[in-house]
């Protein structure tokens, strides 16, 4: 009994923040990860150019934000060097995710800025192993690298960024929607939304169709404007789409082998009576 309860726990620890835990975001059921869907990556995905047309536009959302994919980078910030996950994010992510930094302040427009003097927010992880949990590490500048960043917030405890990756440090994206299209439609992001009060997913599909079209007229190669299609789905789904059926499958097992042991304990103490029938009988007596 004892193994097949141990056994289940661990296992119903791993599929329960994938099954059954809300998101660590605010109202997260308003939460989708929107873009194209096409035979250059195995997720959806957005190009800068078409991601500034859809903010404009805003249709069914009442934010859109980006994210480029992680990078490895290396902190400077005692004796040592750190090689740690860094993540550049447009300015209003947090904002639209509906989280706020434990310490100092989130990023700001003028942050997001090209050129703007960078400033990043660090995890939880990283403020308690490298600064020692100290609050004046809000305003510190470091090397991150090679350049001197300023330190202006901390990330929640048990933030992860939206396609469940863990971060160790986040910076703007600073993103130029100044530069030509040709520029902007070859470089990619992952992006997201938050709805709109009372509209929902096949809503929001059907009124970003039009932009979704106009963008891939404009952004994809005509050789591929065939295959690419428009995803807007939710970003609970986003996160554990691929390991959904893995998920379910080790809850059935785990489940399987709890009734098997609590069934052996049964058997055991009914085995047991039985040896003592006799003897019970007498006692009776």
């Amino acid at each position: 009994i004892a193994i097949g309860i141990g056994a289940s726990t661990a296992i119903f620890s791993v599929v329960d923040p994938l099954l059954f835990r809300s998101l660590p975001y605010a109202q997260d059921e308003q939460l989708v990860s929107v873009g194209f869907f096409g035979p250059v990556d195995d997720q959806e995905f957005n190009v800068v150019s078409s991601y500034f047309d859809w903010q404009r536009a805003q249709g069914p959302f009442q934010a859109l934000t980006a994210m480029r994919p992680s990078t490895p980078c290396d902190l400077m910030a005692g004796e040592m060097p750190l090689r740690l996950t860094c993540y550049s994010a447009a300015g209003n992510m947090l904002r639209t995710l509906g989280v706020v930094p434990l310490l100092g302040n989130d990023f700001s427009a003028e942050d997001d800025r090209p050129h703007a003097p960078t400033v990043v927010l660090i995890s939880y992880e990283l403020w308690r192993s490298t600064f020692g949990g100290d609050p004046k590490a809000i305003g510190r500048k470091v090397s991150l690298d090679e350049e001197w960043v300023r330190i202006i917030g901390v990330l929640p405890k048990d933030f992860i960024m939206p396609q469940r990756g863990q971060v160790d440090i986040l910076r703007p994206a600073r993103l130029d929607g100044s530069l030509p299209r040709s520029a902007n439609s070859s470089s990619f992001l992952r992006t997201f939304a938050r709805l709109r009060n009372g509209v929902s997913i096949e809503q929001a599909r059907g009124l970003l169709r039009p932009y979704f079209e106009e963008s891939t007229r404009l952004d994809v190669p005509a050789s591929l404007r065939s295959e690419v299609r428009l995803v807007v789905r939710s970003l609970r789904d986003r996160q554990i789409h691929d390991v959904r059926l893995q998920s379910w499958t080790l809850m059935g097992a785990a489940i399987a082998l709890l009734l098997l042991a609590c069934t052996n304990g049964a058997n055991l103490l009914l085995a047991r009576a039985s040896a003592r029938r006799n003897e019970l009988a007498m006692r009776a007596a």
